[in-house]
């Protein structure tokens, strides 16, 4: 497990939250800081929103946390409305079989508890902007219990790609008679000059068997032909199973 030498436990979160709702931030990290070293990756939203970008951030991390502040809206559409880009990063989190939690305002009712598995604890903003006590108590105990899951989760981990090795492989499901060999050599020239140099080849048609539960668990991320109709229900897996994909159609 990763600790400082302290003894605390460092944990490097995905961290789905609003940059604007500062003094709700403020409380939750100061809540975090008692119990762990969090270490934020977030999606600074410089570019357009890239799902694949999105989910190599979430799989590389050790957990996902949601901050959710209430959004002014009045009604359940402007809720939804709202919170689709929360709801796009909370899919992203429990595709990923991350552990997370989530604090959410308790106006946004079901629309960001997720499913069984996700711990989601609604909290009422103006108690935690208030200039009087906090209702800490249930945060900080959610929260202890949460730290712990992560390193029981982060060890087993860890002993999984000791065996699997590097994961820092790209594979490529490539429809046969879509792609020359020229076509394929050229896929390669490009990642090789965004520095992957280790590629797979996964074989198409691809079969769900144990060699392609294997490979793909050592993948950073896979380039697939969504073009090709055989390959459909392989995309679909990959999509469930929270492998980063960038889709190629000749």
């Amino acid at each position: 497990m990763a600790e400082q030498s302290t003894g605390r436990l460092a944990i490097k979160a995905f961290l789905s939250h609003q940059y604007k709702a500062t003094a709700i931030n403020t409380f939750f990290f100061t809540l975090f800081a008692k119990h762990a070293e969090v270490q934020f990756e977030v999606d600074e939203g410089t570019f357009a929103t890239n799902v694949t970008r999105l989910e190599r951030k979430v799989r590389k991390a050790d957990a996902f946390i949601g901050i959710y502040p209430y959004s002014g809206a009045k009604d359940n559409d402007s809720l939804r409305r709202a919170s689709r880009y929360f709801r796009l990063e909370l899919e992203l989190a429990v595709r990923s079989r991350k552990p997370t939690l989530i604090f959410y305002d308790e106006r946004y009712r079901n629309l960001l508890k997720g499913p069984p598995g996700v711990q989601a604890i609604a909290f009422n903003s103006q108690q935690l902007t208030s200039e009087g006590d906090k209702p800490t108590e249930k945060f900080l105990k959610a929260f202890a219990g949460f730290c712990e899951l992560v390193a029981a989760e982060r060890e087993y981990d860890v002993r999984v790609q000791l065996q699997q090795g590097d994961d820092s492989i790209v594979g490529l499901l490539l429809s046969k008679p879509s792609y020359s060999a020229d076509a394929v050599r050229e896929i390669e020239r490009l990642l090789g000059d965004a520095g992957y140099d280790r590629i797979r080849h996964l074989p198409s048609p691809a079969v769900l068997n144990t060699r392609f539960f294997e490979e793909l668990a050592a993948l950073d991320f896979a380039i697939v032909d969504v073009g090709d109709p055989e390959l459909a229900p392989i995309v679909a897996f990959l999509h469930d199973g929270s492998c980063p994909c960038s889709g190629s159609n000749m």
